[in-house]
């Protein structure tokens, strides 16, 4: 398909206890992976709960590699997202909650540990509202055609030892309405690549 952006390999809705591994899912007309809450007619969203993402290949699909929308306590690591093309936001991952009926739906307790996010049409990873204690460590967000990590109303975060490199633009963004964020130990160098390539002074992050 060219329209819309359902159509996902692998769609978790309001589940407990899930275990995906030892996968390759290519080609989706929309996520690799989809994991969120079970809608509820005028009643709060069902969560999923205790859900495990462990060496898979989300490659070329349309929408996102792998969505995060609605869960409490999920584990991802050993695994590729790469070259999302086709329709926003077009990300390796995207941590991004739907509202529930009161306008408060969220995520928390996601930690994403070695994993590659790597030539997606827009970011790395996408952080976007009401996303609670991420943590993102020893990954490599490499050649994405805009920025490596974007997060935008993240509450607790930890970014550590991971290689950010050779993105278009900046290789980790931490933008307004994000609040207690640490960054410790990353590499990063050769981003904003739309500027071309430029010689920069060496510095210290305190």
């Amino acid at each position: 398909g060219s329209t819309g952006e359902g159509g996902h390999c692998i769609k978790i809705r309001g589940s407990a206890r899930v275990t995906i591994r030892d996968m390759l899912l290519t080609k989706g007309w929309g996520d690799g992976i989809s994991v969120g809450g079970k809608p509820q007619y005028k009643k709060h969203l069902i969560y999923c709960e205790d859900v495990v993402v462990a060496n898979v290949v989300c490659n070329g699909n349309r929408r996102n590699g792998l969505s995060i929308t609605n869960v409490i306590g999920m584990k991802v690591y050993d695994s590729e997202f790469s070259d999302t093309h086709g329709t926003t936001p077009q990300c390796g991952i995207d941590v991004e909650p739907n509202r529930d009926i009161d306008d408060n739906g969220y995520n928390d307790q996601v930690w994403i540990e070695n994993c590659v996010m790597s030539g997606n049409a827009a970011y790395g990873m996408n952080v976007w509202n009401r996303a609670r204690n991420l943590t993102v460590t020893r990954c490599v967000i490499r050649d994405n055609k805009s920025c490596g990590i974007v997060t935008t109303g993240l509450n607790s975060g930890k970014f550590t030892n991971n290689q950010i490199y050779n993105n278009m633009k900046t290789g980790l963004y931490i933008k307004d309405g994000s609040n207690n964020v640490s960054v410790s130990g990353n590499t990063s160098y050769n981003n904003y690549l739309t500027l071309g390539q430029k010689p920069r002074a060496d510095f210290y992050l305190t």
